[in-house]
């Protein structure tokens, strides 16, 4: 065996220090990026705050600072799980893809992006989408990344009741009808005896129907919006209302020092680079989220007319700016924007939809709405089932709607199954000569 010393040249892709931090620093809330920039003018000599910036920081006629009310003293579960993915032996890729799937957790700890949107958004296979998403079950609280109650109790399912094959096998399947007790239907479907479905119930009962998440979340004051959506007479107007980037900037003494005195300059160097690399990243910032906003406003200016929602991804925005879907999704993750309808999270506004035969595009929220009406209408002697809901919306809008896909939003809209809606009292009928 002979041993050598080479030299081998390879490319790859190295984050720095300072990547993370203008990374991390894109997905921070109004609150949490005056916190952050605030350490930093404390720590940086160079920087400072001009004089109507610390105005900013009290509120008419009360003592409460401004950061105080701005930012929640306790750490929230979502900042709990994105901790625990950070501290995770596995590779890069992988934390960006958790990560990811973080923001985009309901306030039950359910996960609104589906596996083909994170494995679009991160060029990978659908299965490796999905096995990601599944390792976020391990998290503390268990079970945070489920994609619904249905996931999430066959989850525990299968923690709790490891030798019981049969009941994740009901719960996939026939979870409505162990509800009802139809157990001719689980038997005709699967085989499964009277006796072992009663047991299977049994179990269920043992089981937490939502994620533990929501009753972590401590008690957070009403935060300020990030951004603000006015109505004016030429159209609609967007801003960024704690907008720094007008209040932080050079200590001119220090920076005029540093210019002209090398030996300054030595003692400045680091300080220096830091407060360039702050100011170019907070502008940085408040650039790619206002034009993300914009984008999305443009988008669904309908919806602020009184209009559904139009389908909207990562994607879209992402390559209209010319950045990564990746980086929309940090810059819509955790604001709030006003609007003349009210507040809402700017993630909101990005909705999965579908296109019609004639090339029309419809959110699932409308998708919902249509269900939700023909429901409404329907003869309750003979309630639509999910397929025939399946084949009007085909027939009626063009749209290609599977009945699992029905059968899913029915429940999230709280409705019951046709065997459930139907009217089966019986009515006099009167017989005329």
């Amino acid at each position: 065996m002979k041993l050598e010393l080479v030299q081998k040249q390879t490319t790859g892709l190295f984050m720095t220090t300072e990547m993370r931090q203008a990374v991390q620093m894109l997905q921070y809330s109004a609150g949490e990026l005056w916190e952050y920039v605030q350490r930093e003018v404390d720590e940086n000599p160079l920087l400072h705050f001009s004089v109507d910036a610390a105005s900013m920081f009290y509120k008419k006629g009360a003592s409460m600072n401004f950061m105080e009310e701005m930012t929640p003293d306790q750490a929230s579960w979502r900042d709990n799980i994105e901790d625990q993915i950070r501290l995770l032996q596995v590779s890069e890729e992988t934390k960006e893809m958790l990560i990811f799937l973080a923001g985009h957790l309901d306030d039950d700890g359910f996960c609104e992006a589906s596996d083909e949107e994170t494995a679009e958004t991160f060029h990978t296979t659908l299965e490796s989408a999905r096995n990601v998403r599944m390792s976020m079950f391990n998290l503390d609280p268990e079970g945070v990344g489920c994609r619904n109650i249905r996931e999430y109790l066959v989850f525990q399912a299968v923690r709790r009741f490891p030798e019981d094959e049969k009941l994740p096998l009901i719960i996939r399947h026939h979870l409505d009808d162990l509800a009802l007790g139809n157990w001719e239907e689980i038997e005709k479907s699967t085989g499964i005896q009277w006796e072992e479905g009663e047991e299977a119930l049994f179990r269920l009962k043992q089981l937490n129907p939502r994620p533990p998440a929501a009753s972590l979340s401590p008690s957070i004051p009403s935060l300020p919006p990030d951004l603000i959506l006015e109505e004016t007479e030429e159209g609609y107007q967007l801003h960024d209302p704690y907008s720094m980037t007008k209040y932080l900037g050079w200590d001119h003494e220090l920076l005029e020092l540093y210019d002209t005195n090398a030996e300054a300059a030595g003692f400045f160097e680091e300080d220096y680079k830091r407060a360039r690399w702050l100011i170019q990243s907070v502008e940085s910032r408040k650039n790619t989220l206002l034009q993300t906003a914009e984008v999305v406003v443009r988008h669904q200016r309908e919806f602020f007319k009184g209009r559904s929602l139009q389908p909207l991804t990562l994607k879209n925005v992402a390559d209209r700016i010319g950045v990564h879907e990746s980086t929309i999704s940090r810059a819509a993750a955790n604001k709030v924007i006003q609007t003349p309808k009210g507040l809402y999270s700017l993630k909101s506004f990005f909705v999965t939809g579908y296109q019609s035969e004639d090339g029309r595009g419809y959110s699932s929220g409308y998708v919902k709405e249509r269900i939700a009406g023909m429901i409404e209408g329907e003869d309750k002697r003979k309630p639509y089932s999910d397929q025939s809901i399946s084949r009007l919306l085909l027939q009626q809008e063009g749209l290609h709607i599977s009945r699992r896909t029905v059968a899913k939003y029915r429940e999230t809209m709280k409705i019951a199954s046709s065997s459930r809606r139907k009217d089966t009292s019986k009515k006099l009928h009167l017989l005329h000569s």
